[in-house]
């Protein structure tokens, strides 16, 4: 009987684990700058042209108004790099607006104020008053003013006036 040598299998090397590579999304510049400034220009900051500046031209912009604007997208890219750690997607538009609202906070109450400023003038420019039609009659030079009357006298004055205004 003859002995059988065993078969050397030929050497392989090891194979080392690699992860499946993941693709990344193409990173489109312009399509970014677009965003910015589709932002920057939309109703959502348009009573904020004060904070963050009017011009389309980052380079015309003031140092203050370049550093809000600085601001809002390193702040919107720490908001999708959040969210993406948080395995959901969400998109710059409304990373955008949750920095906005996060840095614009301090300028908040002066945007509302002029807004209402705004429309208060809005409005005043087509109101149209009209006077009495009866007139206001000929002036009693024996009424007083409102320097001349008394605390008393003024409270029942105003008492008159307020209740001809809430009856009617």
């Amino acid at each position: 009987m003859t002995t059988q040598k065993p078969v050397e299998k030929p050497y392989v090397p090891p194979v080392h684990y690699q992860p499946p590579v993941q693709k990344q999304p193409v990173y489109d510049e312009n399509a970014a700058f677009r965003t910015l400034d589709s932002f920057f220009a939309s109703e959502t900051a348009k009573d904020y042209t004060q904070f963050y500046g009017e011009s389309p031209d980052w380079n015309k912009l003031t140092q203050g108004e370049f550093a809000n604007r600085r601001a809002v997208v390193q702040l919107a890219g720490s908001i999708v790099a959040g969210a993406s750690m948080k395995g959901e997607n969400m998109s710059d538009e409304i990373a955008l607006e949750k920095a906005h609202l996060i840095v614009s906070q301090p300028y908040l109450e002066k945007a509302i104020v002029a807004d209402i400023h705004k429309q208060l003038q809005k409005r005043g420019n087509s109101m149209t008053i009209r006077t009495n039609a009866t007139g206001s009659g000929p002036v009693d030079s024996s009424q007083k003013t409102g320097s001349q009357l008394t605390a008393t006298e003024r409270e029942d004055r105003a008492k008159v006036r307020l209740d001809k205004i809430f009856r009617s």
